[in-house]
């Protein structure tokens, strides 16, 4: 058995601009729900750090 795990920042977009938005922004669409985005934390803190 092998056991995965992570950390995800999960967003809803509440309408179209909102979701180029996110997009812009590195967070990719869940492949059943366009307008729910997500990004890895990780990417997230390291964008944060480069300034």
């Amino acid at each position: 058995m092998q056991i995965a795990g992570g950390r995800l920042i999960v967003v809803d977009a509440i309408d179209e601009p909102a979701r180029r938005f996110y997009e812009h922004h590195g967070f990719h669409a869940a492949p059943t729900r366009p307008a729910r985005l997500f990004r890895n934390a990780a990417e997230v803190t390291a964008a944060q750090r480069a300034g």
